[in-house]
């Protein structure tokens, strides 16, 4: 007999009227029961509390929390997850569409690991959307850059929040990205199982005019990059200060190599003299394999990204 874990899905709301019908009612209907749905609004201005107390009314296993003072994005997040009591969560944004099976597949895959992500596919409203269709490094090396496993496709074991460190300066999902792959590992499940909305105020994701890998392309690339963090350098000491503290303050017992290695980079990338910026390059190119996307040729030009990829990232922050 299989045995049925109980799923906790965690939504943060804010002025989300137009579209949380639509998300409440995917969850709703997941082919994997839910448990309960924990609802952390922060001071809404619309009626998007209403519509929540509506369902509320139907459904005795959504549970709303409004925020007494305004908490933004992160902390609004860690203070829902710590209501969960599931077995598992999952995180949900408050204007996507989940596919029904969604919760299935991905307790499907999970199995053996500590958190798994499906991948999603994005949608705006009347602009062009592009979508990244390949599956991300997800290790602690190049998830010191950028959370590539974002929140609306995470589900994970509720022991993960117990090795989380404190702290205010890295954002929710690296956070939970980071603590996952540390204590019990990460799993892909390969299938769009999330639509993931975009808005007209958000980044840019329309796709790319140029693939190309002319001698100008390339050549705009790597200058781009180089000027970007010269402007944005104290911004990128500033990040890689708190992946040094974050990593620092997890287990000291850790062992494995690659987590050495990054938390030596975060080291070099806040040093950011001419000299740490050189041993920063060194541990890239010893790291390039786990940086850029897998599996791509190992050759002249991806040795020379990873030489320069400390200037180079710089296209993140």
């Amino acid at each position: 007999m299989n045995v049925i874990e109980k799923i906790s899905v965690v939504m943060c709301t804010y002025n989300g009227e137009k579209y949380i019908r639509q998300q409440l009612d995917s969850i709703l209907k997941q082919t994997y029961p839910i448990y309960e749905i924990i609802i952390n609004d922060d001071i809404s201005t619309d009626g998007t509390v209403d519509i929540i107390k509506e369902y509320m009314i139907r459904y005795d296993n959504i549970h709303l929390f409004v925020n007494s003072k305004r908490l933004g994005v992160h902390p609004n997040f860690m203070a829902a997850l710590v209501k969960a009591s599931g077995d598992y969560i999952a995180i949900s944004d408050q204007d996507d569409i989940w596919e029904l099976t969604k919760i299935e597949k991905q307790m499907a895959c999970i199995k053996g690991y500590a958190l798994c992500f499906s991948l999603s596919r994005s949608f705006g409203d009347g602009v062009e959307v592009y979508a990244e269709c390949r599956v991300p490094n997800t290790n602690v090396f190049r998830l010191l850059f950028y959370p590539v496993i974002p929140g609306h496709a995470m589900l994970f074991e509720r022991s993960v929040l117990s090795h989380i460190p404190k702290t205010d300066y890295v954002v929710y999902d690296l956070l939970l990205a980071l603590t996952a792959n540390l204590f019990g590992g990460i799993v892909v499940c390969p299938e769009v199982l999330n639509l993931h909305r975009r808005h007209n105020n958000a980044f840019s994701y329309s796709k790319p005019k140029n693939y190309n890998r002319s001698i100008f392309n390339v050549f705009n690339y790597i200058f781009s990059g180089i000027i970007g963090y010269f402007f944005k350098r104290d911004k990128i000491r500033r990040h890689f200060l708190a992946m040094d503290c974050l990593l620092s303050a997890f287990d000291p017992n850790i062992q494995d190599e690659l987590v050495k290695d990054a938390l030596l980079f975060s080291q070099y990338m806040f040093k950011g003299s001419f000299s740490s910026i050189l041993e920063a390059s060194r541990i890239c190119f010893k790291r390039r394999n786990e940086i850029f996307y897998a599996k791509t040729k190992d050759n002249i030009m991806l040795k020379i990204r990873a030489l320069l990829w400390p200037l180079l990232c710089s296209e993140y922050y």
